[in-house]
């Protein structure tokens, strides 16, 4: 697995060194978080894909009551994806958080690999143009997408860095995601 996990790390760097304005390449916009997308203006969108955590929620945290009314609200008219690379059991918390609802929940993804986007897009039958991808890595989420040719990528910041109720990432990620955004992001 952490030979995979390289080898999806090497082949990511690699074709950043070779784009100008990356920016523009994988991230198709940026917003502050999930709630400033304007989800009615995308003509033709049927599929949202949510990343989870530093994104709906802090790390590991439950759902607050008015994420879940946004959650629900928009699982109404598209169809909603939480998609994460957290644990079976996070999974299946955030399945309780969403009970009796159409909301599509899956762990253990295995984000940037196609696999895990391709098998979204399967499961409800839906094109990559019709798509649009909500995350706050530049490298998982966003990279992943672009990957699979998702039309709609919208970068948000870190929850945990937006709202300070919110708790911060564990320290190894914080790490990491400076180091993406040095590298993806051109502001």
């Amino acid at each position: 697995m952490i030979l995979i996990a390289y080898t999806y790390l090497f082949e990511y760097l690699r074709e950043m060194l070779f784009v100008k304005e990356i920016k523009k390449k994988y991230i198709t916009q940026r917003k502050n978080t999930f709630r400033d997308i304007e989800y009615n203006s995308y003509k033709n969108l049927k599929l949202i894909i949510f990343d989870v955590d530093d994104t709906l929620t802090g790390f590991f945290q439950k759902f607050d009551e008015n994420t879940k009314k946004i959650i629900k609200k928009l699982s109404q008219k598209y169809q909603v994806v939480i998609l994460t690379n957290s644990t079976k059991g996070r999974e299946e918390e955030i399945k309780k958080e969403f009970d009796k609802t159409n909301i599509f929940v899956k762990g253990m993804a295995g984000k940037p690999m196609k696999h895990s986007f391709q098998f979204i897009l399967e499961k409800f039958d839906i094109s990559p143009e019709n798509t649009m991808m909500v995350g706050d890595n530049p490298f998982a989420d966003m990279w992943g997408a672009y990957r699979v040719n998702i039309r709609h990528r919208i970068l948000i910041e870190p929850l945990s860095s937006v709202d300070k109720n919110i708790k911060e990432t564990f320290f190894l990620f914080r790490i990491l995601r400076g180091f993406e955004r040095k590298l993806f992001i051109k502001k």
